[in-house]
């Protein structure tokens, strides 16, 4: 058996990179489908939200109610990005209306944290109703941990899920 020449050598490597970006991209999805199935119990006890209920999540479409409540906001707001992270959870806080917009990743990253925080006060300026910013991922970096704590989003870790 002769081994294999620098071409296809190469040829393989590119497959191989190209299987284990096209399986971290499915890994993703399905985790992100596992938390929106499971993610009502952890959000309310990090946020001490009552009575939680999903009124959008990716891959269900917006509730009703929600897409209603924004609908003559919409335009003024910019809330076009509302409609963007993978969910949004409603309750009530201390007796008080709340929401929490969550963001979704295997891995916590700057830009889950940032998406996260920004939309929650896009939300929050819009409705008026105290919203919360939430990263929920599996691996949950120590610089993402300062970096949420900084622009007070709550990091909830996820790990067993599959």
């Amino acid at each position: 058996m002769t081994p294999p020449d620098a071409d296809t050598t190469e040829t393989l490597e590119e497959v191989l990179k190209d299987l284990r970006g096209h399986f971290a991209f499915f890994r993703s999805i399905d985790y992100e489908r596992y938390v929106s199935h499971t993610l009502l119990s952890p959000v309310s006890r990090r946020l001490g939200l009552r009575r939680p209920s999903l009124v959008h999540a990716v891959g269900y479409g917006s509730g009703r109610e929600l897409g209603i409540k924004l609908e003559d906001l919409m335009e003024r707001y910019n809330l076009y990005d509302v409609e963007l992270p993978d969910a949004v959870v409603r309750g009530t806080h201390q007796g008080e209306p709340a929401y929490a917009v969550v963001e979704i990743s295997l891995t916590i990253g700057n830009r889950d944290v940032t998406r996260a925080a920004e939309r929650a006060a896009t939300l929050q300026e819009a409705t008026g109703v105290k919203t919360f910013a939430v990263a929920i991922g599996e691996h949950i970096p120590a610089p993402q941990e300062t970096r949420a704590n900084a622009m007070n989003v709550a990091l909830i870790q996820i790990s067993e899920w599959e």
